[in-house]
């Protein structure tokens, strides 16, 4: 499932115009663009999240993050790092024991998480974000270019 969702997710990301990727709808927006960085970047703490059952996330953590993931602003780099990435997470699902999979893991926001969350983070990330890009889409041209 997860690599149909990156497969899906990046026909998303190529129906949108080259010269529209960074084109917001309002300035407090987010643009395609900004959200394929996200994509690329937010699934790399998965293993390491799982393997201590918890994720540290302080506000100065979040703002080198928001820094870092914007360093990278070309589409086909983007979708190269996410693709090899991808593969290298479904390596270490595939290594997770089924009997850890309702363990707790201890998150920097409300609810209650469990591994299985986390191992399916990056699947739900692309499907939400496939989504708001298709939208954006519908916003630059007023008809949507989803298959």
């Amino acid at each position: 499932y997860t690599r149909h969702q990156l497969d899906s997710f990046f026909e998303a990301v190529h129906a949108v115009p080259a010269d529209k990727l960074d084109w917001k709808p309002t300035p407090k927006s987010r643009s395609a663009l900004d959200q394929l960085q996200e994509v690329a970047a937010v699934f790399k703490s998965v293993p390491e999240t799982v393997k201590n059952r918890r994720l540290d996330f302080t506000a100065e953590q979040f703002e080198e993050y928001e820094v870092d993931r914007k360093k990278i602003t070309d589409p086909a780099e983007l979708e190269r790092i996410t693709r090899e990435g991808t593969e290298e997470l479904l390596k270490f699902v595939r290594s997770v024991d089924p009997s850890e999979l309702t363990d707790k893991v201890e998150m920097p926001w409300p609810g209650e998480f469990k591994v299985a969350d986390v191992l399916s983070y990056h699947y739900w990330n692309m499907a939400y974000h496939e989504g708001q890009i298709y939208y954006i889409s519908t916003l630059i041209d007023g008809k949507t270019l989803a298959r």
